[in-house]
Order: C-alpha cells, then sequence, then structure tokens
C-alpha cells in the first residue's frame, strides 16, 4: 500500500470523531522526531475504529506482507504462477518473523524489499468518555486517542520484529510520548489546530 513506509495512514476514525485526525497527525510529529528503526507509523496503513469496550486493539491476524513486484516475480519463476498464487497467500499472512525464517532459503530474494501491513484499531467513544463535558474536553480527548494509537503500534512494531508484545513495554511507549507531548508543548501550540482545540489548557501535564 502507498502509506507503507511512510509516517501517513489511512485514517477510518475521523468518521467518528472529526477530531481524532488530529491525534493522528501528532503521532506522525512525534514520529518525525524518532530514528528510522524507532518510528511508530511506517508499517501502520489504517487507523480504524472499534467497538469494543477497550481504548484500543492490534491483531496480528489483520498483518498483510507487502512482497512487492520483484520478490512476486521470481517467486512465480521459481514455482510457476498457479503454485505460487496459493503459495502467495499463506505468505503474505505469516508473522514476518516467521516468514524471514521460511525465505532465507531462497537466496534470490531481498529480504529487506518485504514489509508489514497493519492495522491498529483503536474506540474513539471509550477514549473520549472520561472526558465529555469537562473544560478542554477536545484537547483531553486528542491527546488520549493519540496515546492508544502509539500504545498499539507498539504492539505492532514488537510483532514485526519477532518480540513478544506486552502491556508493560506499550504502556511505556505512552508514557514516553505524553513525556514528548508536555515537553514540547510550547512549540506544539504553534500548531493553529492544536491551539484552537485548547491544546495548551493540558500544559500543567499529566
Amino acid at each position: 500500500m502507498s502509506v507503507i513506509g511512510t509516517e501517513n495512514v489511512i485514517d477510518k476514525i475521523s468518521a467518528n470523531y472529526d477530531k481524532a485526525k488530529v491525534a493522528i497527525d501528532l503521532v506522525r510529529k512525534y514520529d518525525q522526531t524518532l530514528p528510522q528503526q524507532a518510528k511508530l507509523l511506517l508499517d501502520i496503513s489504517t487507523v480504524a475504529p472499534l467497538s469494543k469496550n477497550v481504548y484500543g486493539l492490534y491483531n496480528s491476524t489483520e498483518n498483510t506482507n507487502i512482497l512487492g513486484p520483484e520478490v512476486e516475480q521470481k517467486m512465480a519463476l521459481r514455482f510457476g504462477k498457479q503454485v505460487w498464487e496459493k503459495y502467495k497467500e499463506k505468505l503474505e499472512h505469516l508473522p514476518l518473523a516467521v516468514l524471514k525464517k521460511q525465505l532465507k532459503v531462497y537466496p534470490e530474494i531481498d529480504l529487506n524489499k518485504i514489509r508489514t501491513s497493519s492495522v491498529i484499531n483503536v474506540n474513539i467513544n471509550r477514549n473520549r468518555q472520561a472526558w465529555m463535558g469537562k473544560p478542554n474536553a477536545d484537547a483531553l480527548a486528542i491527546l488520549e486517542i493519540a496515546s492508544t494509537i502509539v500504545h498499539e503500534a507498539t504492539h505492532a512494531m514488537d510483532v514485526k520484529n519477532g518480540i513478544n508484545p506486552t502491556e508493560d513495554r506499550a504502556i511505556a511507549a505512552e508514557r514516553k510520548f505524553k513525556e514528548w507531548v508536555y515537553a514540547n508543548m510550547k512549540t506544539l501550540i504553534n500548531d493553529p489546530v492544536l491551539k484552537a482545540v485548547g491544546f495548551e489548557n493540558i500544559a500543567a501535564g499529566p
């Protein structure tokens, strides 16, 4: 997908809450401060809405491995087109760490050209409900939604890297993100969209 390898995502949550796109943009700003290997959104294709009563969800079964045309051509030549079409479907949905182990027997394939396209799910209502009717509700909801995106994207990154995803790691990533937000508040509120929702009013910290 065209967004993979960039800090852009397909935004499906703004249909539920128009300011959700501000939360996505906030995570994108954070990503731009991180080294390439630590960027959270590079392999996230879609941020999708969630109705379950949790803040967010990452399910690795929604991952798709993007093999790329060069890999596909070489595999079709090796196995034949019909066999490859059946094999391809399996490879597209294997965990990337497992896929890389399998493909090591094929030296003609550049493993670095295989990307994972992940979906993370965010429950907009769950992230907003604690702040509804309170001062600066939109600013607080934006921060909550952005933190949930960071949380679930951390799970996705761990799975990609063959690390067992844990709540402790995801919560630590959220904490680091929020620390960055409060440390950079003066710069962030130069963004007229963040200023318009009263983001500076939550500058006292968590």
